[in-house]
């Protein structure tokens, strides 16, 4: 190829012509709606657990409309062409992102120490849950669709690989950690999201 490639569009249009233009096109949108609808429940189920405890019970089982709510707002900021201006929300995200893993895992050490039976009987391997691991895994790199994006944006991007690299692996160990001592503490009694099994106060509402 002999002009850099900015994107993935341009990459099936490069290998394939238009017709792998399309079909990348095509794969990226599948994914990623599939990962926006993915985000939408989780912040529907946590607004409705919030809420619930914040209005002594009064408010509960409307998780439907939080999900209304934040599609409303969120799908106005997906028609944005540029998202430097999004770049400050986003680094103060991911700190707050990091301070509430150190929190969960924070209560999952607690919950050891009040409930160590549930760490009983733990199931290292369970051949049924393949699919859903490749599923959540696929998730978890759901950012993998604006790799070459980023490349062609990097004032240095000869350091790009370095910086993929140490960033894969450092989420990667973080990842795992995370999982496992959530598992560990909870058991077979852990919900889809580990937040749904911490405890109804002021700090995790905050989380």
């Amino acid at each position: 190829m002999s002009t850099p490639v900015g994107n993935y569009s341009e990459l099936g249009m490069a290998v394939l012509g238009e017709r792998g233009r399309k079909f990348v096109d095509f794969c990226i949108l599948l994914s990623q709606s599939g990962f926006a609808i993915a985000y939408l429940i989780f912040i529907g189920k946590q607004m409705d657990q919030v809420i619930c405890f914040e209005t002594l019970y009064e408010q509960c089982n409307i998780a439907g409309l939080y999900i209304f709510i934040a599609a409303f707002i969120l799908i106005p900021i997906c028609w944005l062409r540029s998202f430097k201006y999004l770049a400050y929300v986003s680094m103060a995200s991911n700190i707050f992102l990091v301070f509430a893993l150190f929190i969960i895992m924070g209560y999952c050490f607690s919950n050891h120490s009040e409930n160590p039976e549930m760490s009983e009987n733990l199931t290292y391997m369970n051949f049924s849950a393949i699919p859903l691991f490749f599923g959540v895994a696929v998730f978890d790199f759901e950012g993998n669709g604006v790799v070459i994006n980023l490349h062609a944006s990097m004032k240095q991007p000869e350091k790009f690989n370095k910086v993929l690299v140490f960033t894969l692996v450092v989420y990667v160990v973080v990842l795992c950690l995370f999982s496992a001592i959530s598992y560990w503490s909870y058991g077979d009694n852990i919900e889809d999201m580990v937040t749904l099994n911490l405890p109804h106060d002021n700090l995790t509402s905050i989380i």
